[in-house]
């Protein structure tokens, strides 16, 4: 399985404040108990930014601050933004082990997944088939990556920092 990827999506200034932004005590994080929903009982925190999925339609008052990330992601794939299904932030911690979360798809039709790597930090993505890890995308700040959404993928803790901030863009496959 492979995946594309583009490293410095954002120039050092617009980088610096979005990720000023999302560590301030103003910017809110939702708690879940479950990192892929599967169980794996690792928590992390989310922020929805946008949704339209599932007869949903919902943006949140920080969207607008993560809008040129998006369009500069899509338009580094030459994916339309108008096929936008959801914009999510996830915050994984140090757990003070090293894990790799249990393996999921984002949505269970056709679409393609954007990660942008938000934060320094460690902590990479996995992808499987036939419930075997055949590659790993490594966590390097400012660069995004694009794979098929139905590939089953995992996120990892840090290790070497406290957290690791990723912007998952989920996009409807134009037919």
């Amino acid at each position: 399985m492979d995946y594309t990827s583009f490293h410095d999506i954002l120039n050092p200034d617009e980088l610096e404040g979005i990720n000023e932004l999302v560590t301030s005590e103003k910017f809110e994080w939702i708690y879940i108990p479950t990192t892929s929903g599967k169980g794996d009982n690792d928590f992390s925190f989310v922020n929805l930014l946008y949704n339209k999925s599932k007869n949903q339609h919902s943006i949140n008052k920080h969207y607008d601050a993560f809008k040129n990330i998006i369009s500069k992601c899509c338009n580094a794939f030459g994916q339309n933004e108008k096929n936008l299904i959801r914009v999510r932030l996830g915050l994984i911690p140090n757990y003070g082990r090293f894990v790799i979360h249990s393996p999921h798809i984002d949505f269970d039709y056709s679409h393609t997944t954007l990660l942008f790597y938000l934060n320094q930090s460690d902590g990479g993505t996995y992808f499987y088939k036939d419930k075997k890890i055949i590659n790993e995308s490594k966590f390097e700040q400012n660069k995004c990556i694009k794979f098929d959404g139905s590939i089953y993928h995992s996120s990892s803790s840090p290790i070497d920092h406290s957290i690791r901030i990723a912007l998952n863009i989920n996009l409807k496959n134009e037919t």
